[in-house]
């Protein structure tokens, strides 16, 4: 009979936050995500709904492809990383 508090500081996928100028295709996608920015993307991690890193890759440039067709289908919450500034967007994998 004790009682405890919680307190959330951040919760990755609550809300998307976006990046100016960076986009991502196809979502819903099936084997490959299409990356590009303005800016250069420095890093993309990917989460499953258990917050579990699935993917952690460096890119260091405004275009590229992340490879998720080893993933099972499912939503994920992807973390991008342009310029110090930190993303989190939803994918959907077929």
């Amino acid at each position: 009979g004790g009682v405890t508090d919680i307190i959330l500081t951040e919760t990755l996928g609550t809300v998307d936050n976006t990046i100016e100028g960076f986009s991502y295709y196809p979502n819903p996608t099936t084997g490959t995500l299409n990356l590009s920015s303005v800016d250069t993307i420095e890093n993309v991690e990917i989460y499953n709904m258990l917050g579990q890193r699935v993917i952690d890759q460096a890119i260091d440039a405004t275009t590229s492809e992340v490879n998720v067709s080893n993933l099972t289908t499912g939503t994920y919450l992807m973390k991008v990383t342009v310029n110090g500034q930190v993303g989190a967007y939803r994918i959907l994998k077929q």
